[in-house]
């Protein structure tokens, strides 16, 4: 989905302004949300093939993971694996989670970075950064 991109902002108003489609805003943006509301829609199965690309980019170079999680407001919590590039964070996993600050278990950190570990090819360097 390129749009994302194009769009330079993750408001639906701004990515279906890129789309190649005619249509009125609102309605575009509803289109969009319902795409993204459908439970067949799964957006790891999506970017998998990005943060797949973004990992061959560092192919025979150290890779620097960084875990973080931020709060999104009203109790949410987003959990994010990142490589760390020019004092950038490109995402390759994230996941939201129900509660307070500092309230996402070890498990769930884990299952994140197992599923991250899972595109890493096997011979690589890999060093793991986060803050508490």
């Amino acid at each position: 989905m390129p749009y994302l991109y194009l769009g330079a902002s993750v408001h639906l108003s701004f990515i279906v302004r890129k789309w190649p489609t005619p249509g009125k805003l609102p309605s575009l943006v509803n289109r969009l949300r319902r795409f993204l509301d459908n439970p067949r829609v799964s957006a790891p199965d999506f970017y998998r093939p990005v943060a797949e690309q973004l990992i061959a980019a560092f192919s025979g170079q150290p890779i620097r993971l960084i875990i973080d999680c931020t709060k999104l407001g009203f109790n949410y919590q987003l959990m994010m694996v990142a490589i760390g590039y020019r004092k950038r964070a490109l995402p390759l996993a994230w996941s939201v989670h129900h509660g307070s600050k500092g309230a996402i278990s070890v498990k769930e950190q884990i299952a994140l970075l197992r599923y991250v570990s899972r595109l890493i090819p096997r011979k690589s360097h890999v060093w793991v950064i986060g803050d508490c």
